[in-house]
C-alpha cells in the first residue's frame, strides 16, 4: 500500500521526493476544504517569477537582504492569499517556546518598518476573524493548528529548541485555555522543515531532546524514533518530536498530519538553512480566519 502524505506524497518516497520548483503558493490538502480558512506557505519564487525573501536580515549571495524587497514580497504573500499585509502579525522568533495570544490591536505588527513583532514568542493564537498569523522560516517547521468548532487558529515556529519546549502543545493548550478550543477538535499539520535524513545535532541537543522527550531513542506506536545514530552522527527527527508532543498534549493521532517535505532536499522550492549552509533567505507560513 502507498502511504500518502496530506499533499499527496508518496512517504515511501518523501525523503528523496523533490517538489517542483516554482510552485506559489504551497497549501495543505488537510486544511485546504475548511470554509473561511485562510492558510498557505510562501516557496522561494514569488508568482513573478522574482525571488521571494520575507526576511529584511537574511538573503542569498545572488539575492541580499534588503527591507524594501523583503517588504514587497510579504505584500506578494498577502495579495496571493487575498488579505491585507496590514492584517497580518509576526512573532519575534527567539527560538523559544512562548505562545502569544494575539488580537485586532496585534495586526501589522512584524510587518512593516517601525512595527515590532510580538516580543519573545515563537507561536501565536487567535480567534479573531480577519487577523492572520504569519511565521518565518528556512528550516524549522511551521505548525498549524486550527479547531473548526471552536473557530480559533495557532501557529507555531517550531526549531529543534521550540520542539524540545514542546511548544506546539503549549499552543494547543494555549487556544484550549484562552478560546475553549477541544482537544478532539485540533487539526494540526507539520509544514516542510528539514528532515530526519539531513538533520545531524550535536551533543547538546541531543541532551535537551533527551531530558524533554523520555524514550527519545526507542519507536513508538505513534511513529519513529526522535533520535538515531547514523554513520557516526546523530539525527533528529523534528517532525517526530512534533508530533510526540502534539500527542501528549491531546491531540487525536488520527488528527496530526506530516507533510514529509525535507527542505535541504528542495533547495529549489524552499530555503533551507541547512541546505545552504546558512546563506538563505526566509519563507512564510500563514494562518488565519476570513471575516464572515
Amino acid at each position: 500500500m502507498t502511504l500518502q502524505s496530506s499533499s499527496g506524497l508518496d512517504l515511501t518516497k518523501a525523503r528523496a521526493n523533490i517538489l517542483p520548483g516554482h510552485i506559489g503558493i504551497y497549501s495543505l490538502d488537510a486544511l485546504r476544504y475548511y470554509k473561511g480558512l485562510v492558510h498557505g506557505i510562501s516557496t522561494r519564487t514569488a508568482p513573478d517569477g522574482s525571488d521571494w525573501n520575507l526576511s529584511a536580515r537574511r538573503g542569498t549571495p545572488q539575492h541580499p537582504p534588503d527591507p524594501v524587497v523583503a517588504l514587497s514580497n510579504r505584500g506578494k504573500v498577502a495579495d496571493a492569499l487575498g488579505i491585507e499585509l496590514d492584517m497580518m502579525v509576526g512573532c519575534q522568533q527567539v527560538h523559544g517556546a512562548e505562545v502569544a495570544v494575539v488580537g485586532v490591536a496585534d495586526a501589522g505588527k512584524g510587518m512593516r518598518p517601525g512595527m515590532p513583532s510580538i516580543e519573545g514568542a515563537d507561536a501565536m493564537v487567535t480567534a479573531t476573524p480577519g487577523l492572520f498569523l504569519m511565521v518565518l522560516a528556512a528550516d524549522c517547521p511551521p505548525v498549524f493548528l486550527f479547531d473548526p468548532v471552536a473557530r480559533v487558529v495557532g501557529l507555531a515556529h517550531s526549531g529543534w529548541k521550540g520542539t524540545a519546549g514542546r511548544i506546539s502543545g503549549g499552543t494547543v493548550a494555549a487556544m484550549c485555555r484562552e478560546f475553549g478550543g477541544q482537544l478532539q477538535n485540533i487539526r494540526a499539520v507539520i509544514g516542510p522543515g528539514v528532515g530526519p535524513c539531513c538533520y545531524s545535532v550535536g551533543e547538546e541537543v541531543v541532551e535537551q531532546v533527551e531530558n524533554s522527550f523520555p524514550g527519545a531513542w526507542n519507536p513508538c506506536p505513534t511513529g519513529p524514533p526522535l533520535l538515531e545514530a547514523k554513520d557516526g552522527q546523530i539525527f533528529f527527527n523534528l517532525w517526530a518530536g512534533i508530533k510526540r508532543a502534539l500527542l501528549d498534549a491531546g491531540v487525536l493521532d488520527e488528527n496530526i498530519f506530516i507533510e514529509d517535505v525535507c527542505t535541504a532536499h528542495n533547495t529549489a522550492t524552499f530555503y533551507s538553512h541547512r541546505g545552504e549552509l546558512g546563506r538563505c533567505g526566509l519563507f512564510g507560513a500563514v494562518l488565519g480566519l476570513r471575516d464572515g
